[in-house]
């Protein structure tokens, strides 16, 4: 950052701070500018237009304005990043320096004493030592300096869409093409509710009391409020699938004991929020620990587990560049510069310690398995898993927002799994296509097309093809007086093996909300019989079964039509020839619910009403009674039939409970509502118990 004539600056990307320090100091300040001070422009910059344009042009210049102490205390608050900064932005320009101590007063153009310069250096040693990370990507905060969704549909379709209706127009649809088997989708206001609960349960977490034995500073009595976390949806990036803000919340009670002057200060810590960027971290379980134990017992069902857990990482903790815009110091904030803020940090570096021994930052515990059994059908554990950090786009909205606030509590962590070995899409990653959470549906759990109806339900609805299959025999002339068609019929599948059953999707495109079954099969006969001429008959039957959803609701339906058609011929003398027609309809509905426990269940009712209709004509060999009674004995034997019955229900048994995520302490995942969207993935709501 430069000064120039007018108290003109340019931003570049190079700077005159040289040292780590400084370093982290001006990309704090760029942070800054774009965060909050860009909201008071008007106070801080006046813009002035370049002297020449185009590619050899001069920059924009933005003039200060030193009319107005809003860039004072602008820099006030950069300055708590670094010592040095007051001091160089003064020494820039003399106007700036007799503005800021007019302000601000003289101290604060004079320096970093050299106590601030040794806090400051045992702060990047502490931690250094302690193992946390810096951030070199800075986390965005405000809707008005986030960047655009990288998303084909984002803009388009949020203009137009009420922000709870695109529930059912998120697609599991990766970029660049590919799937993914299912997701399960947190909201920010789900996890944060999560986070209250193990606070207020925890009564170490609801106090600060340590001293730094070095420094001798430390929290008395400091009353904690549950933490909060803001899901960084602005900043996301490839590389980085899930950041968040992480915000430590002081009450109302307790104090804080600081360097300052080489003496100390006492500060009540009254509504202090102070705010870290941290990586949102999926870390896994020794299958040897005690705490895998713990957590394998309270999923569901058996088998070789992986336990992951999903924590706001405070190994991440980015303390030494704190996102100053979020953060608070109640009354005391004027004194909160220098060795004050700098003893301070280092305190909370040794809070990060003792926050990571206790389990602070666990947001919940996730499962995947090596192989999936037969006892897993339905829970569908995940063989593999990512995360992602996902926008909640209100109507009209293009810009993804972080904040801790209603402005941001839909967004999401998204788990993208995929089951059964499966390897994840290219681009193992979602494009903005809706919301999975809204205010009513603060958890989604979305399970996909192919893996709910390929792989679940139409394997065992298959049965339903078998019972209700049909076809001729090749008919046979009985010669005695008075001559006979024999006509009949076989019911059993024979030597056809289970593929001549299986559903298609409709006009080969996928994803589908139809599939369907259909055979037709014909046999016929022709005979020349002496004294009665040349006779035909031809016997075919067609079946159709048909499975089909509609976004929306939680009905799967299923079609069955029968058809069958005989035709006689007689050409004797003259020509006699005539058909009979008989149709058999029903449709059924299997209803998923859920249940108190939170499992899904299938209902077969099974009281819909089948119907059958003829059609003589009357060249037909056979009279109207002959073909009534036929059509009579097909619909009792269709009632009578409990194969589609048996199978729902052993459906039902299976598909159970999710068995992908869980609470620290046990808390569970309920799933409610279950509905199928416009891609005819099933969506479930999900609830923690307790919430």
């Amino acid at each position: 950052m430069a000064f120039g004539p007018m108290q003109s600056i340019s931003l570049h990307e190079s700077s005159v701070l040289s040292d780590h320090q400084n370093r982290e100091a001006g990309k704090y300040l760029f942070q800054f500018f774009l965060s909050r001070v860009m909201s008071h422009s008007e106070d801080i910059f006046v813009i002035g237009t370049p002297v020449r344009t185009g590619v050899a042009g001069t920059h924009v210049t933005l003039g200060l304005n030193l009319k107005t102490p809003v860039f004072a205390k602008a820099l006030q608050q950069a300055a708590r990043a670094d010592a040095n900064l007051m001091q160089e932005v003064a020494s820039a320009d003399s106007e700036v320096r007799e503005y800021l101590i007019r302000h601000l007063g003289e101290d604060v153009v004079r320096g970093p004493s050299p106590e601030e310069q040794g806090l400051l250096s045992k702060l990047y040693q502490y931690q250094k030592k302690i193992g946390t990370t810096i951030n070199e990507a800075p986390t965005t905060v405000e809707k008005n300096f986030s960047r655009p969704l990288s998303s084909q549909r984002g803009a388009e379709r949020s203009a137009s869409v009420a922000a709870d209706s695109t529930r059912l127009s998120a697609s599991l649809n990766a970029y660049e093409g590919g799937r993914f088997d299912m997701i399960v989708a947190l909201s920010q206001w789900l996890l944060n509710k999560s986070v209250e609960v193990i606070h207020n349960s925890t009564p170490s977490r609801q106090v600060l009391n340590f001293q730094d034995p070095f420094y001798s500073v430390g929290f008395n009595n400091a009353e904690l409020l549950p933490p909060q976390i803001a899901i960084d949806v602005a900043s996301e990036t490839t590389d980085s699938r899930g950041r968040a803000i992480y915000y430590l919340r002081f009450g109302k009670n307790g104090s804080c004991t600081l360097r300052k002057d080489s003496t100390f200060v006492e500060l009540p810590t009254k509504d202090w929020v102070f705010a870290f960027s941290v990586e949102i971290s999926l870390i896994d379980i020794d299958k040897n620990s005690a705490e895998y134990s713990e957590v394998v017992g309270k999923f569901g069902t058996p088998g070789d587990y992986r336990i992951t857990r999903l924590l706001a990482n405070l190994e991440t903790a980015d303390i030494i560049s704190p996102i100053m815009s979020e953060c608070t110091f109640g009354d005391v904030e004027d004194q909160m510069q220098g060795a004050v803020f700098l003893s301070f940090q280092i305190l909370m570096l040794n809070w990060v310690t003792i926050a990571r021994q206790e389990g602070h930052g666990l947001l919940g515990y996730s499962l995947s398995v090596n192989d999936q059994d037969e006892s897993q059908e339905a829970t569908f554990p995940p063989t593999s898993q990512q995360l992602q950090a996902y926008p909640h786009l209100n109507e009209g909205q293009s810009f993804p927002v972080t904040s801790v606030g209603a402005a941001g509590e839909n967004n999401m962590l998204v788990y993208l799994n995929m089951t059964q070995g499966r390897s994840p899409p290219s681009v193992s990653k979602l494009p903005y296509s809706g919301n999975w959470c809204t205010t009513i549906e603060r958890g989604t759990m979305a399970i996909g097309n192919q893996l709910f109806f390929e792989q679940f339900l139409l394997p065992r609805l298959q049965k339903f093809n078998e019972a209700s299959f049909l076809e001729p025999l090749t008919p046979s002339l009985d010669v005695k007086k008075p001559l006979t068609w024999l006509v009949g019929f076989n019911d059993t599948k024979g030597s056809r093996g289970a593929s001549y059953f299986q559903f298609g999707i409709t006009g080969n495109k996928w994803p589908s909300s139809t599939w369907n079954w259909e055979v037709t099969n014909t046999k016929d006969k022709t005979r020349q019989q002496n004294g009665m001429g040349r006779v035909w008959l031809t016997h075919t039957i067609d079946v159709k079964n048909s499975v089909r959803v509609e976004p929306g609701n939680h009905i799967v339906r299923v079609d069955h039509e029968m058809k069958i058609l005989q035709h006689t011929k007689l050409r004797y003398i003259g020509t006699r020839s005539g058909s009979s027609t008989i149709r058999r309809k029903v449709t059924y509905h299997i209803y998923l619910e859920s249940l108190l426990e939170g499992k899904l269940s299938l209902r077969f009712p099974g009281t819909e009403t089948i119907e059958t209709d003829i059609i003589h004509e009357d060249g037909f060999w056979f009279d109207r009674d002959y073909v009534s009674d036929q059509a009579d004995n097909l619909a009792n034997e269709l009632s009578a039939d409990q194969t589609l019955a048996t199978e729902v229900s052993n459906l039902s048994r299976k598909i159970g409970k999710q068995d992908v995520f869980i609470l620290p302490g046990g808390g569970y995942l309920f799933m409610k509502n279950p509905i199928f969207n416009d891609n005819a993935d099933l969506l479930t709501k999900l609830e923690f118990n307790g919430i």
